[in-house]
């Protein structure tokens, strides 16, 4: 529209000048005037703008994203008008990487000293770390023939975690069955006394070769070592994110149902506390998150998973050696990817089967491989948020 006025002003100061006509250049000055009134309101609008915007820090996928957005009018006197706001949502890591989603807001009025707030909120369906900004501000008061913009610098980001499914009874035998065999192991290799803790008097039925010799003798009285037993059930998670050059759509689903289905393990070990756990995922890139199983270490599991990229290369054998060697003896490993994985291929797997502290663990890795059938016995993925359309409503 501003465009437009301007060529009839220009067609009527032209034609005034070339055509020596009064009128026109009367009619040329009134039109003018608001052109120039327009100009100079449209950059009072917009200045001493401030823009804040709220926002949390982590949502789930398909959890409703609330954004509180606050524009400040720090001008003395005169107020703001008409100023809108468009916000660029953009997934910075994660499979959707580089896809954008605008947000708009209106701002009617703005008195001197004040601030006005408004929402806008919709469903990041896609896991991963979203930058929110920058903010394009604009205003086109009072007229509609001019438009001032400014885009507010300060950017905000928020991670998307993972859905997270249902785990089977079939999953809880399966573990319940690990927990057991690795006991045995155990027994069989004298563990089952645990740490060292203490010394604490001899008792009728404690094995003589718990007897500390040396603090008996200097007391007089048998001494006997103390033990902490291992009731922690330690877990460690290796995750496998390998896809086809060009993956289909089943492809990429399979994907979010290993990264499903690992995050709801990792969230059910870390609720139930107690023992160590450890995630390590390879995709692009090779990540670990690992320490003893709380909502500290889920939160950082969670932001693993949330921005990890599937790859065509193979990286299993470089995540089993990378990983071996870190877990204590009695873990419980997981190996879950989305092709089926045969440990027991030696030319594949060379450092698995040349080190012998890696061979030790050939027989023991327990592997879900997400395009068999069987699969879907261990875990239900949540079917409540994955039919649900990508939106943004203000």
């Amino acid at each position: 529209e501003g465009w437009l006025y301007m060529v009839v002003l220009t067609f009527l100061f032209v034609g005034a000048i070339l055509r020596e006509i009064n009128l026109l250049m009367v009619l040329f000055g009134m039109m003018v005037g608001p052109y120039l009134f327009s100009l100079g309101l449209v950059l009072l609008s917009l200045r001493d703008v401030r823009i804040r915007r709220r926002m949390p820090e982590t949502i789930t996928a398909g959890q409703m994203l609330v954004v509180d957005v606050e524009v400040t009018n720090a001008k003395k006197r005169s107020s703001s008008w008409a100023i809108a706001t468009t916000d660029v949502i953009e997934q910075e890591a994660g499979p959707n990487k580089g896809e954008r989603v605008h947000a708009s807001l209106f701002f009617p009025h703005i008195k001197p000293n004040q601030s006005s707030k408004q929402v806008y909120e919709g469903r990041l369906m896609s896991r991963g770390r979203y930058r929110l900004g920058p903010m394009r501000v604009t205003s086109r008061f009072p007229l509609g023939l001019l438009q001032s913009w400014f885009e507010w610098p300060d950017d905000n980001h928020v991670v998307v975690h993972p859905r997270q499914g249902r785990l089977s009874h079939r999953w809880s035998m399966l573990r319940q069955a690990a927990h057991q065999g690795r006991g045995k192991n155990a027994r069989q290799q004298g563990l089952v006394e645990g740490d060292f803790h203490g010394l604490r008097d001899w008792r009728s039925g404690d094995a003589q070769r718990w007897i500390h010799w040396r603090t008996s003798a200097r007391l007089g009285e048998l001494m006997v070592r103390q033990f902490e037993q291992h009731r922690d059930d330690d877990l460690a998670v290796l995750v496998d994110l390998w896809q086809p050059s060009k993956p289909s759509e089943a492809d990429r689903a399979r994907v979010e149902d290993v990264v499903s289905f690992a995050a709801t393990v990792v969230s059910d070990q870390c609720r139930r506390g107690g023992g160590q756990l450890l995630l390590c995922t390879a995709g692009t890139e090779i990540t670990t998150a690992r320490g003893p199983a709380s909502m500290a270490l889920l939160q950082d599991a969670s932001e693993s998973l949330a921005v990890a990229e599937a790859i065509d290369g193979d990286r299993v054998p470089e995540l089993l050696s990378k990983t071996l060697d870190q877990i204590r003896p009695r873990t419980s490993v997981l190996l879950v990817s989305t092709r089926k994985i045969d440990l027991n291929d030696t030319e594949r797997f060379v450092k698995l089967w040349e080190d012998p502290r890696q061979r030790r663990w050939a027989g023991r890795i327990t592997c879900l491989d997400a395009s068999s059938p069987e699969f879907a016995s261990y875990f239900v993925p949540d079917e409540d948020t994955v039919a649900l359309p990508e939106e943004v409503v203000a």
